[in-house]
């Protein structure tokens, strides 16, 4: 999980190794791929407050690493800049989680994604 916000980061690893799993979290986007290359992830969400004209070559970047070739990506979306699912999709991300995010919300989107549900 990558999110600028210390305690954005904490609250969301918190409510995910509550449900028993694991979390690494990073601050920025750029310490994802080294993040993802020691810790395989099953699933990886980004805060899309970062989302620029850099970011569609840093998510090729990110597929391009083995362990994260496959890996279902879900974006945080601040509720003031949500952007459109379509467009969320044309990047490569499977879901959009709104900001506030909610525990209930959060559970529900990441398990959808660990699924293999788009």
């Amino acid at each position: 999980m990558a999110d600028g916000s210390t305690s954005t980061r904490e609250l969301l690893c918190t409510i995910l190794e509550d449900n028993g799993m694991q979390v690494q979290a990073v601050c920025c986007w750029s310490c994802v791929p080294a993040a993802a290359l020691k810790f395989s992830p099953d699933v990886i969400l980004l805060d899309v407050s970062w989302f620029n004209a850099e970011s569609p070559a840093m998510l090729a970047d990110l597929r391009s690493i083995p362990q994260c070739g496959a890996v279902p990506l879900i974006a945080l979306a601040p509720t003031a800049l949500y952007p459109e699912p379509h467009s969320m999709a044309e990047a490569g991300f499977a879901a959009v989680l709104p900001k506030p995010i909610t525990p209930q919300s959060l559970r529900r989107i990441v398990l959808r994604q660990l699924a293999g549900a788009a």
